[in-house]
């Protein structure tokens, strides 16, 4: 394949893993962000992926990669390996809620806003 020339991207059929890298497929997942800037319409996404990976995925349609590839669509994606998702989530919470004197309440006020079921506990 010469410099510039963009490899053939494989029909994808099922969600049964990767095929040579190129497509991350996902049993859940949700969309972020959509926009529509000057003819490209780019979409995020996050979702688990079928062997447990947290993806995080762009998707531009239109004129920017037809510009750029000759072709109508691109896509990149992010992936954070299961047995790296305590460190992510830790992280998101220490940047999410970290120097709050108020943080564990905050937390529980976000887990009910989002609909996730959580516990309150305390000792005295």
């Amino acid at each position: 394949m010469s410099e510039g020339e963009i490899p053939e991207i494989p029909e994808i059929l099922g969600t049964e893993g990767a095929i040579d890298g190129w497509w991350a497929p996902r049993r859940d997942g949700m969309q972020l962000h959509h926009e529509d800037v000057n003819g490209t319409q780019r979409t995020i996404s996050a979702g688990i992926g079928v062997d447990g990976d947290l993806v995080l995925s762009a998707q531009d349609l239109g004129r920017a990669p037809r510009a750029v590839w000759n072709r109508d669509e691109y896509e990149f994606w992010a992936t954070v390996a299961p047995d790296q998702k305590d460190a992510l989530l830790l992280a998101l919470i220490a940047d999410r809620f970290g120097g709050q004197g108020d943080a564990v309440d905050r937390f529980r006020d976000w887990l009910t806003a989002h609909g996730i079921p959580h516990e309150f506990h305390n000792w005295m």
